[in-house]
């Protein structure tokens, strides 16, 4: 019966039945009982369960967020599009990652060579060594001496790229400053032109419309106007102060001052649009032209928003910049140190194929082999490691489903940690639900439940089970309540992510108790009355209830006998 008067309708007609019954009650008198239709009391098996309401969600979903800056390249499908595991979702630009991957593999193949010829000289220093060997040792030492030469030129030249590199950055970054000055002197053009304090006959036409706008919003806009100006004049004074001589450091220092500026400006544009809200159109200002204001300060605030990212990206790309000339030039600085070594070990030697070999030489050579394997696990973990930045480049599903979300456009620059794609699994569903704690005590994990889905109505039912219990409450409209998950047993192709629905949870039967139909039931107050039927007539039986049917019968633990005669008002379920 609880679930029947958290209904405002089921409530509302209980009300009208109990006036009505009352009522009767006065008018026909104790002795009349013809009016009532009458249900004995029995014992009776009753069959408990719990209902509660729920949203159908994947048992599976994942977002997605590259963990480096890049730029798109490709995008495999919108939302909607159905994926399989480890189909790739979204891909950067590769290209310095691949670069230097093979850099990586270069390298180790260069010091496999190194570790091969190692250790065919030391084979050689334990069987002599012949004029020809001689011939190639020195041989060695020339190769070493031009590879040395041409891995410290390609240092220079790997420094110098990243020179022009951030010094094409800073231009671009200069540049979006520039345009940054002309957003705002637009925007703050655009405020004026609406409020009138610098131009003050630039909104004559409308200025009593004006006078109609909440006087504290409009306030608060002609005050932030004055913030907003005194921010244009520091960009002005920041972007004209600029030079083409002008360092990194200082250009990405006016980059702080404008980009605060135009949030001070995007600030202020919020106070004028508030207080547009609250202006009506009165006198010379038409409800079109009244749009108009409006539009225009959401292009201003738009523009700002631009102008806000654009710094956004063009500071992020140096910081970029950075990271990979520090990486490229510790890769070209640590080739030029392995060179210098191996140059070193040629030498070596040559020194000991003339001199000949001795147990001593014999050894050294032997660790020096030791050294240059130790060389090879150093460069293929290298090689392993510019893999993994290639791979961080794309982004794969982990599972079949579908896609839910897609942020990525071609030619976007992604920042780290910001969710790019979401897939949402679909292989099976669960369903979430709130139990409150008058009832959670009986529900348990493995427990069976039916689930109607409101998109089918309450025919179709489809067979769920318990897999989740949560063990702390959560508060739901006041009411101290606990999660309950629902797996539904069979995959079916109708049951849809978001779809609501009701779930009714078997928690046990009892067997030949005292039952009585909800229809006998009315709640008044804090009490449970029936009305009852007796040899001196009819009277309002007070009872306590105790386990609540599914299937509309109610336990009476108090109050009632078998063979009772009581009053029925119909099916109120």
């Amino acid at each position: 019966m609880y679930r029947l008067i958290k209904k405002p309708i089921v409530l509302i007609g209980l009300l009208i039945l109990t006036a009505l019954m009352i009522g009767g009650y006065i008018w026909v008198g104790r002795s009349n009982t013809g009016i009532y239709t009458w249900e004995t009391v029995v014992a009776r098996t009753i069959k408990q369960s719990v209902t509660a309401t729920g949203q159908v969600h994947a048992a599976s979903d994942v977002t997605l967020s590259f963990d480096r800056t890049g730029k798109v390249a490709w995008i495999n499908g919108n939302v909607g599009t159905t994926v399989h595991t480890g189909d790739v979702l979204v891909s950067l630009d590769s290209a310095d990652a691949r670069a230097t991957l093979a850099q990586a593999v270069a390298n180790r193949n260069q010091v496999q060579a190194t570790e091969v010829a190692q250790q065919f000289r030391l084979d050689k220093l334990k069987h002599g060594t012949r004029p020809e060997q001689l011939q190639i040792d020195k041989t060695a030492i020339q190769t070493a001496t031009q590879t040395l030469s041409d891995a410290k030129l390609a240092l220079s030249d790997s420094d110098a790229k990243g020179v022009v590199a951030l010094l094409n950055l800073s231009h671009t970054l200069s540049n979006t400053l520039h345009s940054a000055q002309t957003i705002a002197s637009s925007a703050l053009t655009t405020s004026d032109n609406i409020l009138g304090i610098d131009n003050i006959f630039a909104n004559d036409s409308f200025k009593n419309a004006l006078n109609t706008a909440d006087i504290f919003v409009s306030n608060r806009a002609k005050n932030t106007y004055s913030l907003a100006r005194t921010a244009k004049q520091q960009i002005d004074a920041t972007v004209s102060g600029m030079s083409a001589s002008s360092t990194q450091k200082i250009i990405q220092t006016h980059a702080v001052t404008v980009r605060n500026g135009l949030s001070i400006i995007q600030s202020h544009l919020v106070d004028v649009s508030h207080m547009l809200d609250t202006v009506l159109p009165v006198g010379n200002l038409s409800q079109a032209q009244l749009d108009i204001l409006k539009a225009s300060i959401t292009i201003a605030e738009t523009n700002i928003n631009t102008g806000i990212v654009a710094i956004d990206t063009a500071t992020q790309s140096i910081a970029t910049q950075k990271s990979i000339n520090a990486q490229i030039h510790t890769s070209a600085d640590t080739i030029v140190h392995r060179n210098i070594q191996a140059l070193k070990v040629a030498n070596d030697i040559l020194t000991l194929a003339e001199a000949g070999a001795t147990t001593d030489d014999i050894n050294a050579q032997t660790a020096m082999v030791k050294q240059a394997l130790a060389a090879v696990s150093v460069a293929q973990a290298g090689v392993a490691s510019a893999s993994a930045m290639v791979q961080k480049t794309v982004l794969v599903s982990p599972f079949d489903g579908v896609i839910t979300l897609q942020n990525a456009k071609i030619g976007q620059t992604v920042v780290p940690s910001s969710p790019i794609v979401s897939v949402i699994s679909t292989s099976t569903y669960q369903m979430d639900v709130y139990i409150p704690e008058v009832n959670i005590g009986s529900v348990k994990i493995g427990q069976h439940a039916q689930i109607t889905l409101d998109s089918y109505g309450s025919g179709i039912v489809f067979p769920a089970i318990v897999t989740s219990v949560d063990p702390g409450e959560t508060m739901t409209n006041n009411i101290p309540s606990y999660k309950v998950i629902l797996q539904f047993v069979k995959l079916d192709s109708r049951i849809k992510s978001g779809m609501t629905g009701n779930v009714t949870i078997s928690i046990g039967i009892s067997k030949r108790v005292l039952a009585i139909s909800d229809s006998t039931i009315i709640h008044k107050e804090d009490t449970t009355i029936v009305i009852l039927k007796t040899q001196k007539g009819i009277k309002q039986q007070q009872v306590t209830v105790g386990s609540i049917g599914s299937d509309g019968y109610d336990q009476v633990i108090h109050g009632l006998k078998v063979g009772d005669q009581i009053a029925t008002f119909g099916n109120t379920n």
